[in-house]
């Protein structure tokens, strides 16, 4: 076996755009590496979401194992989650056990893996990094990575055009892609991983504008190429996504047709109307400008031009302070969750599937524990009689109970109910929603997650010109640990592509 592998995570890849554009001669690099070895779809977790699917790569594991469900985890005694760090995932990972067996990785801007853990070589934190703290192991490089202008990820507002979007994005990862080929040589490495994520964010937003979703495919290949010339040996290579992606037309609000069903019910609250909520938010995000705005009657175009003026940057520096003396004339009244008349709700819209307020295990549970699988049974029959009235369409694709998708000792951490959706559906939580289903306009999410992602092989040890079917993204940690003749542990859920292998 080759002593070396290589890593390339794409996020949210999808053959959908690479296939044609390796026809039109547009991905060199990508296109060398399928004919010389192996490519299929990956299928990604359900749900294909980043998270849980990046942990469950890098474990090899399901989430009942490794304990990390989605980018919020729950929070006992409580309905809204914290944000999952990589203190929550109960496995051990592809680098700790490649470190066990004496190897050296380097791995960069993996998601979920905040705050970076001791590692026999080097990582730098990905998607979840807080602002401000240490992003990288070991925390000595710090200094030299500020200087050298590295960012986690850049703040894309809601406003800007797809140009700022596609330029600031594409910028971030050709910084992340000079400061992978720096610390390339720095350490001597067996393992290398380096993901690109803003591939997610440009198709989230501009999918649709087919000539700037290509471009920043060909930009990636191009940062492919660059990496992989920097290897001095013949490493074993992998380019895989974490899901893959596909237009997003339609929301499913699922509170509102919980309401109609009549398992949910709302109050107004003014649980946001203390001073050091808002201020908070004001601080640490641009959505809470808008907020304020807003609730002095400001249109949402008005909102855009302003965004779009000069001082808009003061307006944000100075706005907490201003609001602190004038919050009290704000109205504040919103909408939220009645959990002591509701039975079933998606409490976040990072948690999009269905938990059951269950007595006993929710802090104002109101369903008794003998109604919980009568009551379970009932929703998921209805979800899968649903149709769009619109278009008469069947909107899901499959609902599932926990336990038939998890198994392991953190299977009661998973919502109740997981709904996996048709292809041009999205879900959203919203308790404001007028109706049950919506077509997307706007400002809305033009793309959305597919479970086909992307599973590109080639190397010394890999066969060469085949075409894989029934990859499934937990089957790439114990791949690379055979690639690496490291020992692979015998309680992992992914298997060993050994179709691949020579």
């Amino acid at each position: 076996m080759a002593n070396r592998c290589v890593v390339i995570g794409i996020d949210g890849a999808t053959f959908d755009i690479i296939r044609p554009l390796i026809s039109e001669g547009r991905l060199p690099h990508i296109s060398k590496l399928i004919a010389g070895g192996v490519h299929g779809v990956l299928q990604s977790t359900i749900p294909p979401s980043s998270i849980p699917a990046w942990p469950s790569f890098l474990t090899g594991m399901n989430p009942g194992k490794h304990g990390v469900y989605d980018f919020l985890k729950k929070v006992p005694g409580k309905y809204i989650g914290a944000l999952s760090t990589s203190k929550d995932l109960k496995s051990p990972t592809v680098y700790d056990i490649l470190g066990k067996g004496g190897k050296t990785s380097v791995v960069i801007n993996v998601t979920g893996t905040y705050p970076p853990k001791v590692v026999r070589g080097c990582l730098i934190s990905g998607l979840l990094t807080p602002q401000g703290v240490n992003y990288v192991y070991p925390e000595i490089l710090k200094e030299e990575l500020d200087e050298m202008g590295y960012k986690v990820y850049t703040d894309i507002g809601g406003y800007v055009r797809s140009e700022k979007i596609y330029q600031e994005l594409l910028d971030l990862e050709i910084k992340r892609k000079e400061i992978a080929l720096s610390l390339m040589n720095i350490f001597n490495w067996e393992f290398f991983m380096l993901t690109i994520v803003g591939s997610d964010t440009i198709q989230h937003k501009l999918w649709g504008d087919k000539d700037k979703i290509d471009d920043y495919y060909y930009e990636v290949d191009k940062i492919v190429g660059e990496v992989l010339d920097k290897v001095e040996d013949d490493p074993n290579i992998i380019i895989m996504s974490d899901h893959g992606f596909g237009s997003s037309e339609n929301t499913f609000y699922i509170n509102k047709w919980l309401e109609e069903i009549g398992l949910l019910s709302t109050e107004t609250t003014d649980y946001e109307s203390t001073t050091s909520y808002k201020i908070r938010n004001l601080r640490k995000k641009e959505s809470g400008i808008s907020e304020t705005f807003s609730k002095f009657g400001m249109t949402k175009r008005s909102l855009r031009f302003i965004k779009r003026m000069p001082g808009y940057n003061l307006i944000k520096k100075w706005m907490p302070s201003l609001v602190t003396k004038m919050y009290s004339t704000i109205p504040t009244d919103t909408v939220a969750i009645d959990w002591e008349n509701t039975k079933a709700a998606v409490a976040s819209n990072w948690l999009r599937n269905i938990m059951i307020n269950m007595r006993g295990r929710e802090p104002l549970g109101i369903v008794e524990p003998w109604e919980y699988e009568i009551l379970r049974e009932e929703i998921i029959s209805k979800l899968q009689k649903l149709k769009n009235p619109e278009t008469n369409e069947e909107i899901i694709e499959k609902v599932y109970k926990r336990e038939e998708l998890y198994s392991g000792p953190y299977v009661d951490d998973a919502p109740d109910i997981v709904l996996s959706l048709k292809g041009k559906y999205k879900v959203s939580n919203s308790l404001t929603a007028e109706k049950v289903f919506g077509v997307n306009s706007g400002n809305d999410i033009k793309g959305s997650h597919r479970m086909d992602g992307i599973f590109i092989a080639s190397g010394p040890d890999i066969v060469k010109g085949k075409k894989i079917d029934g990859a499934n993204i937990l089957d790439v940690m114990p791949t690379i640990l055979k690639l690496l003749s490291v020992e692979i542990p015998g309680d992992l859920d992914g298997r060993v592509l050994s179709e691949i292998i020579r």
